[in-house]
C-alpha cells in the first residue's frame, strides 16, 4: 500500500511558515519582561493556587477569580512548565493575529496564497503583495519604529482600540485571546459558521470582558446568515451552538457576580467605572483624546473601501451597534454600560480597518505601477524592512530583560526573606510596586492596581486602599498612630516605604532593608 506524503507535506510547510511568521512578528513586536502591569493582576490567582511563595495568605486570594480559564492555563503552566511558556503563548498568539488578518483582507484584494481575487497569471504577483503588505504591517505595530506627533502614536493607535482597549498589547494577558475573535471572523467569511462561533466562545472564556463584543458578532453572523440564505434552521442551529457554548462563562459571571444589594452593587460600580477605571469606562474621557477620532476614521475609511465586498455587513453591523451603544452611554450615562463597555470591540475592529487599508493600498499601488522588472526590487526592499524591525525588536527584546527598575533589590530582599506570617503595607499606588506580590510571593494589605469584582469585595478593597492612602499620605507626625491602627485592624507585620518620603520615627519599628528608594521595616516584637 502506498501513502500518499503530500498532505502531509502541504500540512508540515503550512505549520511551518505560520510559526516563523509568528515568531518574527512577535520578536518585532516585542514583550515586556514577567511581570508587568496588569500581569501583575491577570496572573496572580494562578501563581496563588500554584502556591507560589505564600500569596494563598493574601487577602486578594480569598476574593472571587473573574478568569478562571486564564487562571487555569497560568497554574498548570506554572506547576509542569517554565514562566518562559508565557512568552511562546504570545508568539503563537501573535501568529493566529496575522494569520486572521491576511485571511480577512485576502477575501477582498489579491493578498496572500488564498486570495479570491484573480492576479494575473503572468505576474503571479500574490505572494509579493502578501511580503509588502506583511512588510508594511510589521512596521506599524513595532513598538521600536513610533512617530508621536499631535499625543498620537503611530505604534500603539494604528492597531488599539478606543479608551485604550487593545488585542495585542507589550506583554501577554487575557485580552489577546480577542485575536479568537478576528479569527473567528475570518472563519465566518469562509462560511464556517460552527468553528466562527466557537472561536468567539475562547475569547470569551478566557476573557469574559469579550462576552459583549461576542454577543454583538454573533448577532451579526445571524442577520447575515438570514439575509444571505434565508434559511431560519441554520440562523436557529448557528446561535443555538453559540449560546451553548457561551453560557458556562454567562452563568459563571452571572452567578459569581450578581449584585448582593442594589445599593452594594451600585457604589461598587462607582468606584471601578468613576475611580478605578474611569479611562475605560468613560466616553467623555477617552473621546477627549485624538487617537479616538484617528481609530474611528480608520474604521470608517475601512468600511467605505469594502463598502461593495460581502465584508461590509460583517463589520459595519458591529461597528453600527457600539456607536449606537456609545452614545446612548453618553446621554443617558450608566455605570453598569460603562462598566462592560461595549466599545471594547474596537480593539477588533481597528486592526482590521487598518489592515483592510494597507491592503487596498498595496492593491492600489501593484495594479497601478507594478512591473515584472520591479519584482526582485520589491521583495529585496520588503526583505530588508522586515529584518531591520526583526533586528531592532531583538535588539530591544535583549535590552528589556536586562533592564531593571529601581525597586529590584528590594524586591530581591524581599523574596529571598519573606516568612509564612508576613503580611506587607505597601505604597498603593506606587506603579513600580504593582510586581510587589508576583514578584517576591509576598501577601500585601492591597494595591490600586488589582481589584476584584464582586460588589462586597469592591467596597473591602477599596477601603483598604483608603486606609494604606492614609498612611503614605498623611504627615509624619501622624503616621505612626495611623499605623498602629492598621496593625490592629490588619495583622500587618512589615512595612514597606519609599525612602525620601518618610520621616517618621515610630519606635515600634525596626529597618530591615534601606536603598535610596526604599525601606522595609519590621514591627517589634
Amino acid at each position: 500500500m502506498k501513502i500518499n506524503l503530500i498532505p502531509w507535506k502541504k500540512k508540515f510547510l503550512s505549520i511551518s511558515q505560520f510559526l516563523l511568521i509568528a515568531f518574527v512578528f512577535g520578536i518585532s513586536y516585542t514583550q515586556r519582561p514577567l511581570y508587568y502591569d496588569n500581569q501583575t493582576t491577570k496572573f496572580f490567582h494562578g501563581l496563588a493556587q500554584a502556591g507560589y511563595g505564600f500569596l494563598e495568605n493574601d487577602w486578594f486570594a480569598s476574593t472571587i477569580d473573574p478568569l478562571p480559564a486564564f487562571t487555569f492555563l497560568v497554574k498548570i503552566t506554572h506547576l509542569y512548565l517554565n514562566e518562559y511558556a508565557f512568552y511562546l503563548y504570545y508568539i503563537i498568539i501573535f501568529g493566529v493575529y496575522i494569520y486572521s488578518l491576511t485571511g480577512i483582507v485576502s477575501f477582498i484584494f489579491p493578498i496572500g496564497i488564498n486570495s479570491r481575487k484573480n492576479v494575473d497569471a503572468k505576474v503571479n504577483s500574490d505572494r509579493l503583495r502578501y511580503l509588502v503588505f506583511f512588510a508594511i504591517l510589521i512596521v506599524i505595530h513595532s513598538i521600536n519604529i513610533q512617530i508621536k506627533a499631535l499625543d498620537l502614536d503611530t505604534a500603539l493607535n494604528i492597531h488599539y482600540g478606543v479608551a485604550e482597549q487593545y488585542v495585542l498589547g507589550p506583554y501577554f494577558q487575557p485580552s489577546n485571546f480577542g485575536v479568537f475573535i478576528i479569527f473567528s471572523i475570518y472563519r465566518f467569511l469562509h462560511r464556517n459558521y460552527f468553528l466562527a462561533v466557537a472561536c468567539l466562545a475562547i475569547a470569551a472564556t478566557f476573557h469574559p470582558t469579550y462576552l459583549m463584543g461576542a454577543a454583538i458578532i454573533c448577532l451579526t453572523y445571524l442577520i447575515i446568515i438570514y439575509k444571505n440564505e434565508g434559511s431560519l434552521i441554520k440562523v436557529v442551529s448557528v446561535g443555538g451552538v453559540a449560546t451553548l457554548l457561551l453560557l458556562p462563562v454567562f452563568n459563571y459571571m452571572y452567578f459569581q457576580f450578581r449584585p448582593t444589594t442594589a445599593e452594594v452593587w451600585a457604589k461598587s460600580q462607582y468606584i471601578i467605572v468613576q475611580l478605578r477605571i474611569p479611562h475605560h469606562s468613560i466616553p467623555q474621557i477617552f473621546l477627549s483624546k485624538p487617537s479616538a477620532y484617528l481609530q474611528i476614521l480608520l474604521v470608517v475609511i475601512a468600511l467605505y473601501l469594502i463598502r461593495k465586498t460581502k465584508v461590509f455587513a460583517t463589520l459595519f453591523i458591529p461597528f453600527f451597534i457600539i456607536v449606537t451603544l456609545t452614545l446612548i452611554q453618553i446621554f443617558y450615562p450608566n455605570n453598569t454600560i460603562a462598566f462592560v463597555a461595549p466599545w471594547r470591540l474596537s480593539a477588533v475592529l481597528v486592526p482590521i480597518a487598518t489592515s483592510i487599508i494597507v491592503a487596498w493600498l498595496v492593491s492600489y499601488l501593484f495594479d497601478r505601477y507594478f512591473q515584472v522588472k520591479h519584482k526582485r526590487s520589491v521583495m529585496a526592499a520588503s526583505l530588508a524592512t522586515i529584518s531591520m524591525v526583526f533586528v531592532l525588536g531583538l535588539y530591544n527584546q535583549g535590552q528589556m530583560f536586562v533592564e531593571q527598575d529601581r525597586s529590584v533589590p528590594m524586591l530581591n530582599y524581599v523574596k529571598k526573606t519573606t516568612q509564612q506570617e508576613d503580611l506587607y503595607l505597601v505604597p498603593n499606588k506606587n506603579k513600580e510596586l504593582r510586581k510587589f506580590r508576583v514578584y517576591t510571593g509576598a501577601p500585601i494589605l492591597v494595591n490600586f492596581k488589582s481589584h476584584p469584582y464582586k460588589d462586597v469585595e469592591v467596597l473591602e478593597w477599596y477601603e483598604r486602599n483608603l486606609a494604606a492612602q492614609a498612611f503614605y499620605e498623611s504627615p509624619s507626625d501622624r503616621q505612626c498612630d495611623i499605623l498602629k491602627q492598621l496593625v490592629a485592624d490588619y495583622q500587618i507585620n512589615k512595612v514597606v516605604t519609599e525612602s525620601q518620603n518618610f520621616n517618621a520615627s515610630c519606635t515600634f519599628l525596626a529597618q530591615l532593608y534601606k536603598d535610596d528608594r526604599y525601606g522595609v521595616y519590621q514591627l517589634k516584637k
